[in-house]
């Protein structure tokens, strides 16, 4: 499970972007945590243990994110938690995650303005006959904007996915999310904020699920950060519980 997308952005709201900067690299290893019964009787717990690579280049970002996943019980994991719906998996098993690529463009349009758009391209690199990932390429297009100059920024976010075809799940054709949020910032460079999501689950014929999160990220250094967050969700197969922390280095080349 990947971490909240619009985390990468905390510390840039608000910050100008230098269309001649020089080229920009970041690392940053994460660890995730979700539970939920996704339909099932019995609870599915997957951790995600990740690493984004991502190079900036003034307004534009290109990024790839992959790494391993451990899951714990029926359900299978995928990129916003675990799927239900199909046959269930045998109880604990460990692999290599699903892949996602992307890129994004991102700019302070007004004085009062910050948007941020990309594409995300998610591969099959998970083995999905152990319910390690669900075996399809999906493509989402993302929009993110934030309300800038005030000490609380609000945001707005949201995306729209094509589903590739499933041997292990049932996918619908399409998926949507929506969520608000609003993040402060404090001195020193530390953000917290409080987010809520309405997200339709990648199972066809099912209902959508919301959850409400808490998050926090603060900069250590000039070049490294650290992100956390923690969440609840509702709906029959929703994230029911999720925690996780993330670390981000950041250098300008």
């Amino acid at each position: 499970m990947r971490a909240p997308a619009f985390l990468a952005c905390l510390l840039l709201f608000g910050l100008p972007v230098d269309l001649a900067a020089a080229t920009e690299l970041e690392l940053a290893p994460l660890v995730d945590v979700a539970r939920g019964r996704y339909g099932y009787d019995e609870t599915t717990t997957s951790w995600s243990n990740l690493v984004t690579a991502t190079v900036r280049e003034g307004a534009y970002a290109f990024e790839a994110t992959s790494g391993y996943v451990v899951v714990n019980g029926p359900a299978a994991a995928g990129t916003q938690g675990a799927v239900g719906g199909g046959t269930p998996f045998a109880h604990r098993r460990t692999g290599l995650a699903d892949t996602v690529i992307g890129a994004n463009w991102r700019d302070q349009v007004s004085e009062r303005l910050w948007l941020q758009t990309g594409l995300e391209l998610k591969l099959p690199t998970a083995d999905a006959t152990r319910g390690l990932g669900t075996g399809a390429v999906d493509g989402t297009a993302r929009l993110r904007a934030a309300w800038l100059g005030w000490r609380v920024t609000p945001f707005i976010d949201g995306s729209f996915s094509v589903l590739g075809s499933s041997n292990e799940v049932q996918p619908r054709d399409t998926a949507w999310s929506a969520g608000i949020g609003a993040a402060m910032r404090f001195e020193a460079g530390f953000s917290a904020g409080l987010y809520g999501e309405i997200r339709q689950p990648v199972v066809v014929d099912s209902r959508t699920v919301q959850s409400v999160m808490l998050f926090g990220e603060t900069a250590l250094t000039d070049t490294l950060s650290v992100s956390a967050w923690a969440a609840l969700g509702t709906g029959t197969l929703a994230v029911k519980q999720r925690a996780g922390l993330r670390l981000t280095w950041r250098t300008a080349g």
